[in-house]
């Protein structure tokens, strides 16, 4: 049963991986160029070939070579100097100006960050990450020399053959706390663990499930670093299920009140921004529209006028009459006198010239 969900996560893995490159082709195809190319034009060729598997200093473009036909949906014809002709989209061409390509980036399959501070004698840190299940492996190291890496993939080479995982591996970044430079060997198995036990968007499950087949609990060692902590520990199953069964009940008790409490706070901050306004019978107030509290029209006035109150009752309700016949109850709150008219003109003061000399 258990091989079974482990296939299952990792078909589910492989669909969700394939609906990502599709997502990122897509982006992807949105940034491409449009260049205007024409028969005769000189072109250097995008090589995909060496955009993962390229030595030092080696650039992705072949070339240059000559454009002689172009063809519709974006393929043109090319002619090298040796005679080799051959089809190609215009998405891998670029114009050649002369000269020599411009030299490829420095790529790493694997590598090594650092030097740090010595933390018990080790200065560097080799880190690998699998592309699929974006699983990490990191180890703290004294040297940065061949001997130390070839060991280093010695010790995953059964596991490797065994989940068959990938070979290509990248260099992530390193953030050190509060620009400090300071870091600790001990604390590396804990922060690559916090690396692979979120939920990753490409595969749409946590790395630790895609490879282990289940949810990730910290390790007893981790979680209980003393001995007499461990001693303490409860190995008991039915014990251990009631004990937890009592600590959820807890939490979820703490948890409503927290929440009524939480209720009550904001209540009291509502109702300490509410005007304490009297109103009486025969009053003409205003009545506050609430559906045009967002959605107002332009220069629109979210207050209805003017009504009438015919009669209060207990709890700041209010029964208010329209000229038109319309009578109904409304909450005091939503109210504000009507003083009647319409605003005051705006006062335009006299304007008073000086001399330039004074």
């Amino acid at each position: 049963l258990q091989l079974n969900e482990l296939n299952e996560l990792r078909d589910q893995a492989y669909e969700n991986s394939f609906i990502y490159k599709e997502r990122t082709k897509k982006l992807h195809d949105d940034k491409i160029k449009n260049r205007l190319l024409i028969v005769g034009d000189q072109v250097l060729l995008f090589n995909s070939r060496l955009k993962i598997f390229s030595s030092k200093l080696k650039s992705r473009w072949s070339g240059p070579f000559t454009i002689s036909e172009i063809y519709p949906y974006g393929t043109a014809k090319l002619i090298h100097p040796d005679g080799c002709n051959f089809k190609v989209n215009c998405h891998r061409l670029k114009h050649y100006h002369g000269g020599d390509p411009p030299p490829l980036e420095i790529l790493n399959g694997i590598d090594f960050m650092g030097p740090f501070p010595s933390s018990k004698g080790n200065k560097y840190i080799l880190v690998a990450i699998d592309y699929l299940s974006k699983w990490i492996e990191a180890k703290a190291l004294p040297t940065n020399d061949a001997r130390v890496v070839v060991k280093f993939l010695k010790s995953f080479s059964p596991g490797l053959e065994h989940q068959r995982l990938s070979s290509a591996i990248e260099e992530p970044t390193f953030a050190m706390t509060n620009s400090q430079e300071s870091w600790q060997s001990t604390e590396l198995p804990i922060v690559y663990l916090q690396h692979t036990t979120p939920n990753k968007w490409a595969v749409g499950c946590t790395p630790y499930r895609l490879v282990y087949g289940k949810a990730f609990h910290l390790p007893l060692e981790l979680e209980h670093k003393a001995y007499w902590a461990l001693k303490h520990a409860n190995f008991d199953l039915k014990t251990a299920v009631d004990h937890r069964k009592l600590q959820l009940n807890e939490l979820r008790n703490q948890a409503y009140e927290n929440s009524l409490i939480y209720k009550e706070r904001t209540k009291k901050l509502h109702d300490d921004k509410i005007k304490n306004r009297i109103f009486n019978v025969g009053d003409q107030v205003l009545l506050f529209n609430s559906r045009h509290k967002i959605f107002s029209g332009k220069l629109k006035s979210r207050w209805s006028c003017p009504f009438t109150i015919y009669e209060i009752y207990p709890y700041r309700t209010a029964k208010l009459i329209h000229p038109d016949g319309c009578n109904f109850k409304v909450n005091c709150h939503r109210l504000k006198h009507y003083h009647g008219g319409n605003p005051p003109p705006l006062e335009i003061p006299n304007v008073h010239t000086f001399p330039k000399d004074n």
